[in-house]
């Protein structure tokens, strides 16, 4: 299997819409590749683990044949903050979504982990059958920080969305309290 790249994104210069010389950067994640002999009736492609950290996953295809498929090797995302009343201020044009939630203003925050460099686990299942295969993740080489620096900064990134999950879970406590007092209001 080909190793993939961690990249860390960076604001591009900017540059005219209509310049012929842009290119265009390949979605981030570990390309893999794989052949079904027939088709199959569930195939995905997940648990690229180092460490038991990392839990991507990628939804393959099911069809004969060889298959494409983009692993992201990014982490899962924080848990979203759940809006469940209106604003204090009169404000007509915010609503709830059809799950009985809005997000809050400016979309709140959320934070998705790049995972280090290392070697990963990527379990295919397909059709019943469960293969196995490392990958290398390498290091972005125009990265300035050692393979320790970014494992110490990965490590402190874990704690805060720990940490910010927390905080988010109490928000959505209070706003369920909100909701359910606002409800008994409108009685």
């Amino acid at each position: 299997m080909q190793p993939a790249y961690r990249f860390r994104f960076i604001t591009a210069p900017s540059t005219p819409y209509d310049d012929p010389t842009v290119g265009e950067n390949p979605e981030y994640g570990a390309s893999i590749n794989y052949y079904l002999k027939a088709a199959a009736r569930a195939g995905h492609v997940d648990d690229c683990r180092r460490e038991g950290r990392c839990r991507a996953k990628a939804r393959g295809h099911r069809t004969r044949g060889a298959q494409p498929c983009l692993l992201d090797l990014r982490g899962e995302a924080s848990d979203p903050i759940r809006m469940r009343t209106s604003p204090l201020a009169p404000a007509p044009h915010v609503r709830l979504g059809p799950e009985g939630w809005r997000p809050p203003a400016g979309g709140g925050a959320s934070i998705t982990i790049l995972q280090p460099p290392g070697t990963y686990t990527v379990k295919l299942s397909a059709g019943g059958r469960e293969l196995t295969q490392p990958i290398l993740v390498r290091k972005d080489p125009h990265s300035a920080g050692t393979e320790a620096d970014i494992e110490a900064q990965t490590n402190v990134l874990v704690e805060l969305r720990r940490d910010l999950n927390t905080a988010v879970s109490l928000l959505n406590r209070i706003e369920l309290v909100r909701a359910q007092i606002e409800s008994l209001g409108a009685l």
